[in-house]
């Protein structure tokens, strides 16, 4: 059958779909096909991910009948996942940017050492008792990533998830050594795991004699790989596979093993002249990857991309690049420093609201009144909330009622209603250090805050917006889209002016009034500056804050003082 037969077309979208072997489809619950879209509308394109995703099918069989779920197979892939945690944290060294931890956050915070040891003794408790319970989703990853479906009350899958739970007690023991500055030279259970010694794995071919291999069934392989370690989030997964289907369709589908720092710079370069948003400007809206290039040569794209992304299509392929040296596919990092600098500070990215602004933003929810309350809370209350607060739009969108908290306030003082920011269940945070516990400012108690969250409370919601719905971004993106529509509408039309300028807005008020630093810092969540301080010292505690926050200043507080009471 002809590759172009595995392709089906569902209204615009391109779809693969492959016929599951009879002697096979026991692995697969009772499924006959295999089926997923391919994410793109283009013909072209498309038949080059069917192309990789056909491979990718017919080894997995192969795999399956030769008995795929064998101990030593397990082994394999539980190294793999071993491999892929340490790879993501050393880049993240690499990087500056501290410690991956299991929720793919910055392991910054003050017990991050105290915690991982606590962890490692549980896991190694675990072991003993075999209680495999705590890595099954680790298992569940392996499968998933390979396609197939193991019962779990099977002795192979209890015997995957012990091997993970060996894996996982291996890589958090080297991530203990690794925190300290120490890397020893790690020895291994004998065919138990392959992991890196001198910076190469001893199984490794020369580049030399390694086998042909496409770009395009590479960076499946990786993300694969990286999806599976469960460091990814579904959005990080989608931005790469974009970052991915650029580079391939900018330098072509060619053997992995002839990239080199020429053809890298020549993708940056292309970047640089490369249409933001292809897919929705009727200019390029039905020409192929390469088409736009040649398009592009000459005169640049009227909206190129922004320096941000093409240093992050630069930065994503250079940790591929990275992965590809471990695994003797190429030589060199040839990413490593085609970044572009950006002009100007970080701090001018976005900027704070202007005293105008704030005037704006207070009199548009002053207009919208009793009613934006009743008919739309969330409206109303976030702006508020990112203004006195500094938290951030997803930290506050995805609140549940159980964070809101009630703090004590000191000797005989009343205790301090605090939002709990944290990543507990489907919640997520940009870093460790992004945990914290913010006051509610006095402002948001007049206005009836508190009784808001008692109603919600008595109604037997859970969630602080019930109205918000988990998306791709999270549960602020609906939010977002209409924060932008009414912040272009009503208060600013400047583009750098977004939700994120609140928190520049409380920065700069606190730091004009002389507040220190690094209680700024923690207030907005960020990695306090000082070791001393970061690893060691505990965190300031809410009555400090309180204090901290009640010298805000916006000259919009008697505006909001006025403005009626919310009433259950």
């Amino acid at each position: 059958m002809g590759k172009a037969q595995h392709l089906q077309r569902r209204g615009l979208r391109l779809y693969f779909r492959l016929a599951i072997p009879k002697d096979v489809q026991r692995f697969f619950n009772g499924k006959r096909e295999l089926k997923r879209s391919l994410k793109t509308a283009r013909y072209n394109d498309a038949t080059a991910a069917a192309r990789v995703e056909t491979y990718r099918a017919e080894r997995l069989f192969a795999k399956l009948r030769g008995g795929f779920m064998n101990q030593d197979e397990m082994r394999r892939m539980v190294s793999a996942y071993f491999e892929s945690t340490m790879a993501l944290a050393e880049d993240a060294r690499a990087d500056g940017s501290g410690v991956l931890s299991e929720d793919n956050e910055e392991d910054g915070s003050n017990d991050g050492l105290e915690g991982l040891d606590l962890h490692l003794s549980d896991l190694m408790d675990d072991l003993a008792r075999g209680n495999h319970k705590g890595v099954a989703h680790v298992a569940d990853s392996i499968l998933d990533c390979a396609g197939i479906t193991l019962d779990k009350g099977s002795h192979e899958y209890r015997v995957l998830c012990r091997e993970a739970l060996k894996g996982v007690i291996a890589a958090t023991k080297v991530q203990l050594e690794r925190m300290t500055g120490h890397y020893p030279e790690i020895r291994r259970p004998s065919g138990t795991f392959m992991y890196e010694q001198g910076g190469r794995d001893e199984t490794s071919s020369s580049l030399s004699a390694a086998p042909r291999v496409l770009l395009s069934e590479a960076l499946a392989e990786f993300v694969k790989e990286h999806n599976a370690s469960g460091h990814w989030r579904p959005k990080t997964r989608e931005e790469t596979e974009g970052v991915f289907r650029l580079l391939v369709g900018i330098v072509g589908d060619r053997d992995v093993s002839e990239l080199d720092y020429k053809v890298i710079s020549k993708f940056r370069d292309s970047l640089i002249r490369f249409p933001s948003n292809h897919t929705k400007r009727p200019a390029y809206r039905e020409k192929t990857i390469s088409e736009i290039v040649i398009m592009t040569a000459s005169t640049p794209a009227a909206s190129p991309l922004s320096v941000s992304s093409v240093n992050k299509h630069i930065i994503r392929t250079g940790a591929f690049l990275k992965w590809a040296v471990r695994r003797g596919y190429v030589a060199a990092n040839y990413a490593e420093g085609l970044t572009i600098t950006k002009k100007g500070k970080a701090s001018e990215e976005r900027e704070a609201y202007s005293s105008e602004d704030l005037v704006k933003l207070v009199q548009s929810l002053l207009a919208g009144g009793v009613k934006l309350r009743k008919t739309h809370p969330e409206r109303f209350w976030i702006p508020i909330l990112g203004l006195y607060s500094g938290a951030r739009l997803n930290e506050l969108c995805q609140l549940h009622l159980e964070d809101i908290i009630e703090k004590d306030g000191g000797s005989g003082l009343p205790r301090i209603t605090c939002l709990d920011i944290n990543s507990k269940g489907e919640k997520t945070l940009k870093n460790v250090a992004s945990r914290r516990v913010i006051p509610v400012h006095p402002i948001l108690m007049e206005l009836g805050f508190k009784d808001y969250v008692k109603k919600m409370r008595e109604k037997g919601e859970l969630r602080l917006w019930p109205s918000l719905r988990k998306k791709r971004g999270g549960f602020s993106q609906d939010f977002g889209k209409w924060f932008q529509r009414w912040n272009r509408q009503y208060v600013s039309k400047n583009p750098k002016r977004v939700f994120h300028s609140l928190r520049h807005s409380l920065a700069d008020n606190l730091k004009q009034r002389g507040v220190d630093g690094n209680i700024i810092a923690e207030i907005l969540g960020h990695s306090l500056g000082s070791m001393s301080l970061g690893r060691y010292g505990k965190g300031y505690e809410p009555p400090v804050l309180l204090d901290v926050l009640k010298v805000i200043d916006y000259g919009v507080e008697e505006a909001l003082a006025r403005m009626p009471r919310f009433e259950p």
